[in-house]
């Protein structure tokens, strides 16, 4: 047993590194969500979603938030 393992076991926070991580993640994608668009570059006109930076940002923290829930 490694001193982490057993003061997670003490204090109970066991499993929570996983949540805040995801947590941090969430709280980003809600910041992206709510970017004016002249903050990213697109006042002008939308792009296509596939060249939307918003959209890809959004991607790229939901497969991070992933990664950390279910590997974490």
């Amino acid at each position: 047993m490694t001193v982490y393992s057993l003061l997670a076991s003490l204090t109970g926070l066991a499993g929570q590194g996983k949540w805040f991580f995801a947590g941090v993640f969430a709280l980003l994608i809600v910041w992206l969500l709510l970017v004016p668009r002249e903050r990213i570059g697109q006042a002008q006109r939308v792009p296509p979603w596939w060249r939307n930076v918003r959209v890809w940002a959004v991607l790229i923290a939901a497969t991070q938030m992933i990664v950390y829930l279910v590997w974490g």
